[in-house]
Formats: structure tokens, C-alpha cells, sequence
């Protein structure tokens, strides 16, 4: 459990509520309104709430993962920063389809929980279990 004032204490991933999301019916995407994925955002830098290794645990082609430490509770993590930019093109929904679907499967003790979510310019972190 998060302590009061630490990022999963704020409710931001208690379900998405009905027009806040909406599913495209040929590809299956699914899409986030600015407010839902604002509420969703973490607006700190993640090195005032997380402890990253300097060295990553897993590389993939437009992704690297880091084991972090939240810096209350000392639970751990992994910090999945993904590119926005893939192959010269903007793939931002492809990244909040998969921040959608992680909130969505919250309730679902069998998924793996996403904890936290920041942006930069460049890139989103999921942090999860």
C-alpha cells in the first residue's frame, strides 16, 4: 500500500470512467481523451518518487527496462521507458493503448499492475510491478 502523498495514494488508476476511452472497432486500439490521460500522468519527474539502477535490466528495439526502488517504500519496480518516437513516426497512442489496457486490467490480480506513469518530451515511463 502507497503511503498518503506518494503517486498510487492519488486514485489516478481506479478504472476509467465511461466517455474517457474509446476503442477503435477495426484495429482495436484503444484511445485515451486528454483529461483521461492527464489524470493518469504523474506531473513530477520519476527520480523524486523512484531509485533507478544505472544499468538497464532489458533492451528492446523502442523500449529499455530499469529496476527501480520507490523512494518511501522501498518497493520494487521496473521502469519501462518507451520511445515516442519509432522509426521517424509518432507512435504516442501505441504507448497510451497499452497505458489504457494496463488501467483497464487494474482490478485483475492476474495482470501485472501498472504503478505510476510519467512523460517527457521524448518518452513515457510505465512503472510496474
Amino acid at each position: 500500500m502507497m503511503p498518503e502523498g506518494s503517486p498510487g495514494s492519488h486514485g489516478r488508476f481506479q478504472g476509467l470512467p465511461a466517455g474517457q476511452w474509446s476503442a477503435d472497432p477495426d484495429t482495436g486500439v484503444v484511445a485515451l481523451t486528454e483529461a483521461a490521460l492527464a489524470r493518469l500522468l504523474n506531473p513530477d519527474p520519476i527520480d523524486k518518487w523512484y531509485i533507478l539502477d544505472p544499468e538497464p535490466i532489458a533492451r528492446g528495439q523502442f523500449a529499455v527496462v530499469y529496476h527501480c526502488r520507490h523512494r518511501i517504500t522501498g518497493e520494487e519496480f521496473a521502469a519501462k521507458f518507451s520511445s515516442r518516437w519509432r522509426l521517424g513516426a509518432d507512435c504516442t497512442s501505441d504507448i497510451v493503448h497499452e497505458i489504457a489496457i494496463c488501467v483497464m486490467l487494474r482490478p485483475t490480480p492476474r495482470a501485472v499492475q501498472l504503478q505510476d506513469v510519467f512523460k517527457t518530451d521524448a518518452e513515457f515511463v510505465l512503472v510496474m510491478e
